[in-house]
């Protein structure tokens, strides 16, 4: 009996421990009943003796080894602060990308400003060459 007992209660604690399912909390009140129920067959067989608190104490230490049950208000609320800092995460990070897309709009804007007075400096400077060469022309003495 104590063998059958406990080898389920292991077998139980080896599932939910390698992740093949999330521990809730009716498998827990299952459990918890059938560990009970085991309990108390051992008692009816060697009453409150010794041989029943080692069956007692193997118990518990097989149930203390089983992974925590939360409730599912206590999930959604954990899941709901989880994805809370997440979003608040996302909104640090928005607005730090706005700010550096704030600043590269700042420098395209000044390198286009730049690059229009360049092209000013070029045109003014195409328009004295040019007056400059027609001066320099007309000064010129006319050899015949």
């Amino acid at each position: 009996m104590r063998t059958q007992g406990l080898k389920w209660v292991r077998k139980w604690a080896r599932s939910a421990s390698s992740g093949s399912f999330r521990p809730n909390s009716e498998a827990s009140g299952r459990v918890t009943n059938s560990a009970q129920s085991y309990i108390e067959a051992q008692k009816g067989y060697t009453a409150s003796g010794t041989m029943t608190q080692a069956v007692i104490s193997q118990v518990i230490s097989e149930l203390q080894s089983l992974p925590q049950v939360q409730s599912y208000q206590v999930q959604t609320a954990n899941n709901t602060a989880a994805m809370a800092a997440q979003i608040g995460q996302l909104v640090d990070l928005t607005a730090a990308q706005s700010a550096h897309i704030q600043s590269l709009l700042a420098v395209t804007a000044e390198a286009a400003r730049k690059s229009i007075d360049m092209q000013e400096g070029i045109r003014n400077n195409t328009a004295a060459s040019a007056a400059a060469v027609t001066l320099a022309a007309a000064a010129a003495p006319v050899y015949s």
